[in-house]
């Protein structure tokens, strides 16, 4: 189940994205997925409510993922238009196509398909391994927005990639928030003999870093045992509240 339609309305101008639970979905016969959802009626639900409080909705879809494993790209355009019957506003793919070319195409497509007003948020952590390529300019001008930072080591080239997205990317904070995780993006982009920061970076210090370059922090949110049921988290950590508190005082000045 999804949260209650009075739960949606916590907060102004919100964007949800709908991600299946990774541990209850059979990802095996899917070559379009995994992780499409299942619950159409509580999407549909979920989506009416958001809109009646001025927000949207997106799913969490993969073209990544259907790519390794159907090999090809015939079928994901349609798949993923046709998730919009349930009264969503758009996708959040994560992760694009192997090459930019490819990419591009894919996205173009959705997009001329979908229309202009289609909520279409691209995590592009994944499309360039190496980091030698920072951004895909051709494809972000068709998106949203894009949501990276996840693979990318976390030193002077991080920051430097981030300012050259468009206003409002999304952070995704591993390493800044994890040495293992930073240690890992060094590894995959090939440095891995490079000096590597060995404290991570507080919580609160990763929301104001992402206000000053004008990203958003999400509010991960999730559902809580409790009582035989459960109730659904609002997403207040010490980041978004960090990164909330800079953006009103970047407001007022």
């Amino acid at each position: 189940l999804l949260p209650p339609d009075d739960w949606v309305g916590f907060g102004p101008d919100r964007r949800f994205v709908l991600h299946e639970d990774w541990f209850h979905c059979d990802t095996g016969n899917r070559p379009e997925g995994p992780y499409l959802p299942w619950r159409r009626d509580e999407i549909e639900r979920f989506a009416a409510a958001a809109h009646a409080h001025g927000g949207q909705v997106a799913l969490y879809v993969s073209p990544y993922y259907g790519f390794k494993r159907a090999g090809h790209t015939e079928s994901i355009v349609q798949t993923y238009l046709d998730l919009l019957v349930m009264g969503v506003d758009g996708w959040y793919f994560d992760g694009l196509l192997p090459n930019r070319e490819a990419s591009q195409w894919l996205i173009a497509a959705i997009r001329e398909a979908a229309g202009p007003d289609a909520l279409m948020i691209a995590h592009v952590s994944h499309v360039t391994p190496e980091f030698a390529e920072p951004i895909w300019p051709e494809i972000e001008e068709i998106l949203t927005t894009v949501a990276d930072g996840e693979r990318v080591p976390w030193d002077a080239g991080w920051c430097d990639r981030m300012r050259q997205h468009k206003p409002g990317w999304i952070c995704h904070a591993g390493p800044l928030a994890s040495v293992e995780n930073n240690k890992k993006a060094f590894q995959q982009a090939g440095r891995a003999g490079d000096p590597i920061p060995t404290e991570p970076m507080s919580d609160e210090n990763i929301g104001l870093l992402v206000a000053e370059m004008n990203g958003v922090v999400p509010g991960w949110v999730y559902a809580i045992p409790e009582n035989d049921h459960y109730r659904w988290s609002t997403g207040q950590s010490r980041r978004l509240q960090a990164w909330r508190t800079a953006m009103e005082r970047k407001k007022n000045i």
